[in-house]
């Protein structure tokens, strides 16, 4: 998902939680995930909920969301998007595997054009 981010959002200034930070983030993304993986022999889904907070303010909760998707493993095979996992692809990802990539990189672009919209009203 972090990679996604950085390449939906052209930006080499995207961090993993663990990581250490010599000023604090303008903005930081909280992912809880509930259901992640196959639902029966054909499709895949995504459960999840997230938000966007600012690092420095005494009202750091900027926007909240649910969010959910179910993936058909055979249009996961045809999408022509282009994501961060498919950088690397490798032709040999099952049909499942390729399905959850899908869901979560939609995930990312959620997230992407959420932060996209606060930068551009100047709220990050």
């Amino acid at each position: 998902i972090r990679g996604n981010l950085a390449s939906y959002l052209n930006t080499n200034e995207s961090f993993d939680y663990n990581a250490n930070f010599k000023s604090r983030p303008d903005v930081t993304v909280r992912i809880r995930i509930h259901e992640f993986g196959p639902v029966d022999d054909s499709t895949s889904a995504l459960n999840a909920s997230w938000e966007l907070d600012r690092s420095s303010s005494s009202q750091p909760q900027l926007f909240s969301e649910k969010f959910i998707t179910s993936i058909q493993r055979t249009d996961a095979v045809k999408s022509k998007k282009k994501s961060f996992w498919r950088k690397g692809s490798n032709p040999d990802l099952s049909p499942e595997t390729r399905a959850m990539s899908q869901a979560l990189d939609q995930l990312s672009q959620k997230i992407a054009e959420q932060i996209a919209g606060l930068r551009r009203t100047g709220q990050s």
